[in-house]
């Protein structure tokens, strides 16, 4: 279970799909009993044949740490950029995919 820390708080991420696929595409996965399974178990690996796919669980959902506070939408628009710059080394460009919250 990959774990990185970003922005204060330790995230559950997987990565599909080649390092050279392109513009990486960030799936965000929406609230409450959600996690990046929904896109791990579904469409992901089919976006993965031709393009890097980068996945997280949100704060407080599937294996990321559940801290009391940050459920904001700043705080986790501030998550995001922080592994985007992980995923990217501060560079480059990504494109989102997101249903609900995401």
């Amino acid at each position: 279970m990959p774990l990185i820390a970003a922005h204060g708080t330790e995230f559950h991420v997987q990565e599909l799909g080649a390092r050279d696929g392109g513009v990486p595409v960030v799936m965000l996965h929406g609230l409450l009993v959600d996690s990046m399974a929904s896109w791990f178990l579904t469409s992901a690996p089919a976006l993965a044949r031709e393009r890097r796919v980068c996945l997280f669980d949100l704060r407080g959902h599937g294996k990321s740490a559940q801290p009391p506070a940050g459920y904001d939408a700043a705080t986790q628009t501030a998550d995001l950029a922080a592994l985007i710059d992980h995923w990217t080394g501060g560079c480059g460009p990504v494109a989102l995919c997101g249903h609900s919250w995401g």
